[in-house]
């Protein structure tokens, strides 16, 4: 035999679902345009805020992810027809061992089998990935486009189509 929902019971069951859709949840919104550090592979050392009169497109890859490897067929596109777009690809996959050499032989790779100069700046997190942790946690790549003031226009994960995205681009160059 059915018996009907008690009072405190049907009170309770609202509750949680008002508590669960509501914003109980902590809400993890994505990184501003807050200056930090990066090491390229030619072994400067760069801040983001270097970049802030221009609007700059933040790749945050890994040189084995097959998906990386494609988006830089996109970003040479980018490269190539914005000239006023800075394109920054910041390898964050140091934890799992890639390093600045690995960088170059992705570079390399392009130039050899593609005819494409990758000649954008390309940067590797430290050991610790602390890039990785805060701009990729979700994995990569993850892609930041941030205006000339420095602020967080669009961001993505995963490949990006060239049509998408240069619509993104459009948007904060004109």
């Amino acid at each position: 035999m059915d018996t009907p929902l008690t009072p405190l019971l049907f009170f309770t069951l609202i509750l949680s679902l008002i508590l669960t859709t509501t914003g109980c949840v902590q809400t993890v919104h994505p990184p501003t345009g807050d200056d930090f550090t990066f090491t390229t592979i030619n072994g400067e050392t760069k801040h983001l805020s270097d970049y802030r009169s221009q609007p700059v497109l933040l790749d945050f890859m890994g040189v084995a992810c097959q998906p990386c490897q494609q988006e830089m067929f996109i970003l040479h596109q980018l490269h190539q027809n914005y000239t006023t777009l800075t394109i920054i690809s910041i390898d964050v996959w140091t934890t799992q061992g890639e390093t600045t050499q690995d960088v170059h032989q992705l570079q390399d790779a392009f130039h050899t089998q593609y005819n494409i100069t990758l000649d954008w700046t390309f940067a590797v997190d430290d050991a610790s990935g602390t890039l990785g942790r805060t701009y990729a946690p979700d994995g990569v790549p993850h892609l930041y486009l941030y205006t000339k003031q420095g602020n967080l226009y669009y961001n993505h994960l995963g490949y990006e189509p060239y049509s998408t995205l240069v619509l993104q681009v459009d948007a904060i160059i004109n």
